[in-house]
């Protein structure tokens, strides 16, 4: 900078030296290259530690996904659990129907004897009072 600069000329001018102009262009492009390796090298450590995030934040993507699969296999495991335990009472249910409709079966037979018996009964007592 140029307040540091002022020195030299004030004690080059009192002691008669003079200052090579070039020298001082050649410490500027070696400061603006200086400068510009800088500025690189912090863009290539923003550039890491965005990338570094973004690995960070896809990595707790993939466990939440994860952690969601896990949970969707213990519902699915639910799911066919319940699954199996509808299809039991079912076939019970089926079986007792099918019970039931031997048993109905049986009575509707039962009844019809009985009725056959009753025209019976009540034909033989026409027959008694005539």
């Amino acid at each position: 900078p140029a307040f540091q600069e002022a020195p030299a000329v004030v004690a080059s001018q009192s002691v008669g030296v003079q200052c090579d102009p070039s020298n001082n262009e050649d410490a500027a492009a070696a400061a603006a290259a200086d400068a510009d390796r800088v500025a690189e090298a912090d863009a290539v450590v923003a550039a890491q530690a965005q990338a570094a995030q973004a690995s960070e934040t896809a990595q707790a993507q993939v466990a939440q996904a994860q952690e969601a699969v896990q949970a969707l296999r213990a519902e699915v495991a639910a799911l066919a659990s319940d699954k199996t335990n509808l299809l039991r009472e079912l076939e019970g249910l089926q079986s007792s129907g099918r019970l039931a409709n031997d048993r109905a079966e049986i009575l509707s037979q039962e009844l019809d004897q009985l009725k056959a018996l009753l025209e019976s009964e009540r034909r033989e007592m026409q027959e008694e009072m005539q």
